[in-house]
């Protein structure tokens, strides 16, 4: 595996953010609590409390929102829907009991089926935008590989592969993940990234918890 850059050890960062989204549960399934979420959301987007980057033609989906509960409060994970994105596209919410908000708006924008690229904003700023093949090296526009020194995935990684293709997340998608989770952030909990926690939130679901062990 190649060396952090910038210090930043992303193994340690995913690791770190999947600890923390164990602190929560999820909330009861009826409609009516994840209508209240997302209508929360909305309202402080309509407040600019959450400021968006979503493209012409995208919206939040009020389909398979989720809800996560914890001591730090709530988390709430609406997809992001139309202008071409990757169904993994989210806006994660983290809601505080002291009513501080974090956010962390990813969009996953599909090249082809080997390859994507990720833009993504942490508390409405700009904080990664790049294109990643399913090997996990980022790529440029022509999809030559312009940086070879990704920290690629940990030696597990492979074992998981199929697993990770059968839970329906791209492999490029998850690596893209692994690369956001590599970026150096002052948003932190716990002693890890809170914007990583958030952002593995958005393709967190059962499936992808038992491929990584979660």
């Amino acid at each position: 595996m190649n060396s952090p850059q910038n210090g930043v050890d992303p193994r340690q960062r995913f690791t770190d953010g999947l600890k923390y989204l164990k602190g929560f549960t999820a909330s009861p399934s009826e409609s009516s609590t994840k209508d209240q979420a997302l209508a929360t959301v909305r309202d402080k987007i309509t407040q600019n409390s959450i400021p968006l980057h979503l493209p012409s033609g995208a919206n939040l989906s009020s389909d398979n929102v989720r809800v996560l509960t914890g001591s730090a409060g709530e988390i709430v994970i609406a997809h992001i829907q139309g202008s071409g994105l990757a169904e993994q596209s989210a806006v994660v919410t983290q809601i505080g009991h002291d009513s501080s908000v974090h956010t962390v708006e990813t969009h996953f924008i599909p090249i082809d089926e080997q390859s994507g690229r990720i833009k993504q904003w942490v508390d409405g700023q700009f904080n990664l935008d790049k294109a990643v093949s399913k090997e996990g090296a980022v790529i440029g526009r022509s999809d030559a590989i312009v940086d070879s020194q990704v920290v690629q995935p940990a030696d597990w990684w492979d074992d998981i592969q199929k697993c990770i293709d059968d839970a329906g997340v791209p492999n490029w998608v998850f690596n893209a993940i692994w690369i956001a989770c590599g970026v150096a952030s002052a948003l932190t909990a716990g002693g890890g990234c809170l914007a990583c926690a958030l952002g593995v939130a958005g393709i967190y679901r059962d499936k992808v918890a038992n491929c990584i062990g979660a």
